[in-house]
């Protein structure tokens, strides 16, 4: 694609709005990127429920978290039961009630808070001297509020008039051309033009709780102090408790008599209270200001590593310690402390993190005790919260002790097909210090039969060869140049198969066969193991000393052809990807005669068997026998069949026996006990930037903090690598070759197998909002936040590239010799995979970010940040139906059967029919849904922002959920068994569908 002079220099002058506003945009979506240029004038020090900001006249609303920043021109809103407070630069706490919405501008000489509507507190109380901020001005419409070192709640009534009361210091209202101060324990009513100002002296004076008094409490209940002073004469005292300002949630209500003092149990919550009585002059009823004060349910940090009195060996005389404790949810961040006493008396050493893990280097020798400090400002000023206190020790020793095997562990019991399908992995304690060693496995205790060795320079090796069925003797080697260090003991292992074929058809039966033609017999089986190859081993003798073998793709059935009679015995293998037997069926036996001999009246033999131990079989509730039987009965019979077990559920079945006909009944046993519903968690450290990659039995991250870790599909870390300073976007996998863009814009090629960089290029265009690279045909095109959309071959070498005017925040797709980009600037363009020339573009109705547009049936579908959702033509841009959903669309769309599901910021997920656009269902979750829908195990699997939640796909009811202390990172990917995802605080985790522990 040639450009011309006019379009090169149109092109460098908009460079720079490209830039902006998508460095904007990009703000407008993500908190974990410094702000630049814009200046941050306070942090969000506490949030409940659902909070959001936005940045100037952007569109987009996002969710906060506690302790992210706000920045000059914010906005901030809640929802329902919501509310936020806002901790100011200089000292100021806002705090917004539900339902509510206010901008904030600083100004040299202030900050104006443009208050839209809803309820408002300011406290300037810890304002601290010598600020150069000497005012908060809010502002609503013509009226301006003015305070210093005060205290004051503002209320925008149902007719529209504010309600100003100030509890401590003054106010001073603009009203029309009309100034009026509001002292202490008075308020004002703003009129609904705001054109003129009304005092009223308060009679009640709320003593306790303070207003907008915030107690940590680590009870689920805890008892609140309600007092008041009144300046009158007044009688019949009443205390009102509710949980909206409005008083329609009440919580408790209550006459106190002549009493100004009541204790009331409360939960967590925000609380709103107030207090009635009769004037004894007038005999009305007067009702004191409304109170507000929250409590927030505080857990401090849980100590997890190292262990309590953990002892830690060392021959250099000092050790390396890895520290980690539990998410405190109220943290802004953290202090590891050490000291020499459990007191604490003196402080050793003292570290600050964000995270919830920290390595301290070359620890001194002798006995520690730690805690770990939560910093927050979630209260008016500083609050810490202390962890419980751990010990551990640290001594020297002259030589380094053996390695201490771990996995796998002695007398365990492997299933080969865990070597085939994602290798054996070998761990084991190497202390702190660095070493190689030589990992030996034999067949044999005195190691003469030696199966493999390998050398590492890690504490664990993953074994990607086969071992066969049979025991196995491991042990570890250390190679150091000085010192004699002893091998590790020996353990043993048994490579076994619990992988079973049962054969079905034919079972010693007879087929008639006419001389000089053949008969299709019909050989059928069934494996607990699938996409393996099966081979069938067909044999005139019983031992099989010669055979005919029929490799078969299938796993179940296969019609073979006999032209001879006489006895045949058969049998059914699973093979490796080398054609090798892995496991193979008992034997069975038929035969082909030319007359089939009926014998009238033949007994039925019935077989049971069970694979617990210790099983007890029943056959019409007598019992019959432990773990396995064979009965022999009259035929027409019908027999009631029970095993039972310990902690296992009975299993019963009935059966209605035929003419001479063998039955064989293995039970399947289900255990009482359920499984949890996580499967594994395995921290990373720092949190996954984007949702992960499952390929060839590997599990596939890059996190916030620049490292690629690969992850065998149970968990355990195989490889961590240090690649960037950051990442943003999804990696994408090809091969044995791994592709990813970090935020500067560098492309990586990266080994997966080995985590080596094969090679890396500068492409100058970013990926973010967990777009990733797309593969095609031997090509790797990048659709950037900048706008630039680039080629590049397997070999990390340029083939074209495209500068358009707008920044690119969702992946592209292929569609043919097409690729598919959506902009920033509400466009989508057709680019040619050839040369990036356009071939079309249409403009939409909303912003695109996070969504890779899905292609089914012909058609192109996607989402908005409007709520637009379009169903196109990938042709020529055609807009085939749009469907209007309720927040905005940053989920990527699931189509299956003709119907497309995804989720809204509004909490819902829908479900389309894909060719009208016609809503089937929708299903409303409790937070805003993000993540991409994925299918999993017949189920619809989705996220919002703490929940995993599992739908049926007919009316999207609720199966299953799962909630985590710690948000969700990133949509799902359906692995093996199991959905895995990343946790905020570093985790990838895996949940199960199925609970129950079933053993065959």
């Amino acid at each position: 694609m040639k450009l011309s002079r006019s379009d090169l220099i149109a092109l460098g002058t908009s460079a720079a709005v490209i830039t902006l506003s998508s460095v904007l945009l990009y703000l407008d979506f993500t908190r974990k990127i410094e702000v630049k240029n814009v200046r941050k004038i306070g942090t969000i020090s506490f949030k409940r429920e659902v909070a959001q900001r936005r940045y100037l006249s952007q569109v987009v609303w996002e969710d906060v978290e506690q302790n992210i920043p706000v920045y000059n021109n914010d906005s901030v809103r809640t929802s329902d039961n919501s509310e936020a407070v806002i901790h100011l630069n200089d000292g100021t706490d806002i705090s917004i009630d539900e339902n509510s919405m206010i901008q904030l501008s600083s100004l040299e000489s202030g900050i104006n808070i443009n208050f839209n509507h809803g309820s408002m507190s300011a406290n300037r109380q810890g304002v601290a001297g010598g600020k150069e901020l000497s005012s908060i001005n809010i502002i609503s419409n013509d009226s301006t509020v003015s305070i210093n070192r005060s205290n004051i709640q503002l209320t925008q009534l149902a007719n529209q008039e504010l309600d100003l009361t100030v509890s401590d210091g003054a106010a001073k209202i603009k009203a029309g051309n009309k100034e009026t101060i509001v002292k202490q324990n008075e308020k004002a009513i703003i009129s609904s033009d705001r054109k003129k100002a009304e005092i009223v002296k308060l009679h009640f004076d709320l003593v306790s709780p303070e207003i907008n008094k915030h107690f940590l409490t680590s009870d689920r209940k805890s008892p609140v102090n309600f007092s008041w002073k009144v300046d009158g004469s007044y009688a019949n005292f009443r205390i009102d408790v509710s949980t909206d300002r409005g008083f329609k949630r009440s919580v408790y209500s209550s006459g106190t008599g002549s009493s100004n003092s009541l204790n009331v149990k409360l939960g967590e919550g925000a609380y709103y209270w107030r207090v009635s009585a009769n004037n004894k002059q007038s005999g009305a009823k007067e009702f004191s200001p409304i109170g507000r004060f929250n409590i927030i349910y505080h857990e401090a940090s849980r100590l997890i590593s190292p262990e309590d009195r953990q002892a830690f060996k060392s021959i250099s005389g000092t050790s390396d310690i890895d520290f980690k404790w539990s998410r405190d949810t109220m943290a802004e961040g953290y202090t590891l402390e050490l000291s020499r006493d459990s007191a604490f008396s003196k402080i050793e050493k003292s570290v600050s993190t964000t995270m919830q893990n920290i390595s301290i280097a070359s620890l001194s020798l002798g006995d520690y005790y730690w805690r770990v400090k939560s910093d927050s400002r979630t209260l008016s000023g500083n609050a810490s919260a202390y962890s419980n206190t751990g010990r551990f020790s640290v001594s020297q020793i002259r030589e380094l002790p053996a390695p201490g095997l771990i996995k796998p562990s002695k007398n365990s019991k492997i299933d080969i097909l865990e070597s085939i399908s994602g290798g054996i992995i070998f761990s084991w304690n190497a202390g702190q210090e660095k070493r190689n060693f030589d990992v030996i496995i034999s067949h044999d205790p005195e190691f003469k039969k030696i199966a493999g060795t390998y050398r590492v320079n890690t504490n664990y090796k993953l074994l990607g060869e086969r071992l066969n069925i049979g025991r196995y003797y491991w042990k570890v080697k250390t190679i150091t140049e000085t010192g004699n260090i002893p091998d590790s003991e020996i353990f043993v292992f048994d490579m076994v198969s619990n992988a079973g074929i049962e054969l079905f058809n034919p079972k010693t039966e007879n087929f008639l066969i006419e001389t000089g033609k053949s008969v299709d017999v019909t050989f059928q089986w069934k494996s607990t193991v699938k996409n393996l190859k099966s081979r069938i081993d067909i044999s005139r003798d019983p031992k099989f000393k010669s055979f005919d073998s029929h490799v078969h793709n299938a796993s179940d059935s296969r019609k073979i052809s006999f032209s001879e009679k006489g006895d045949y015995y058969w049998r059914v293998s699973l093979l490796d990807k080398d054609g090798a037997a892995i496991i193979s069926s008992k034997i069975s036996q038929f035969n082909l005669s030319e007359k089939i001999s009926v014998a009238s009246a033949k007994k039925s033999v019935i077989e049971i068997s069970s694979p617990v131990r210790g099983s007890r079989i029943y056959i019409d509730e007598k019992f019959s026998g432990t773990d396995s039987v064979r009965k022999t009965f009259e035929p027409g019979r019908e027999l009631k069949i029970s095993v039972r077990a310990p902690e296992f559920r009975n299993y019963e079945t009935t059966l209605t026996l035929k003419d001479g006909q063998n039955y064989t009944i293995r039970a399947v046993m289900i255990k009482k006990k359920l499984l949890g519903r996580v499967k594994w968690a395995s921290p990373l450290l720092s949190p996954a930037a984007a949702t992960p990659v499952v390929h060839k039995n590997r599990i596939v991250v890059v996190t916030e903090s620049g490292e690629l870790k690969i992850l065998t599909t149970d968990g355990a870390l195989l490889i961590s690598k240090k690649l960037s300073e950051k990442f943003e976007s999804e990696p994408a996998v090809s091969g044995n070759t791994i592709y990813a863009v970090d935020i500067n814009g560098t492309l990586y090629s990266v080994s997966l197998s080995s985590g080596a960089v094969n090679w890396k290029v500068r492409t100058g265009a970013p990926l973010i909002f967990g777009s990733k690279p797309v593969l095609d045909k031997g090509l790797i095109y990048l659709a950037s936040g900048y706008g630039i959309v680039q080629c590049y071959n397997l070999k990390g070498k340029q083939v074209w590239k495209v500068e358009l005017d707008e920044g690119i925040y969702s992946t592209a797709r292929i569609y043919k010799d097409k690729l598919i980009v959506i902009t920033d600037a509400e466009k989508i363009y057709a680019l040619s995979t050839k040369d990036g020339d356009e071939d079309w573009s249409e403009k939409i109705d909303g912003r695109v970010a996070r969504v890779t547009p899905e292609i089914y049936g012909g058609l192109l579908y996607f989402g908005t940040d409007s709520g637009q959702f379009y169903a196109m033509n990938p042709k020529n841009g055609d807009l085939v139906w749009s469907f209007k959903a309720q927040g905005s669309v940053y989920s990527t769309p699931l189509i299956i059967d003709g119907r497309i599901y995804f989720g809204t910021t509004s909490g819902h997920v829908y479900a389309l029919d894909s060719k009208s656009g016609s809503k089937i269902w929708q299903k409303t979750l409790n937070k805003p849904v993000k993540s991409s829908v994925i299918s999993a195990f017949g189920l619809l699997i989705v996220n919002d922002a703490n929940t995993v939640y599992a739908l049926n796909t007919a009316g999207g009811k609720l199966q299953w959920q799962q909630s985590f202390e710690s948000s969700i990172a990133t949509s799902p990917v359906y692995v093996s068994d199991t959905v895995v995802m990343g946790l905020a605080n570093g985790e990838v985790v895996s949940v199960r569908n199925n609970l129950l522990q079933t053993i065959k």
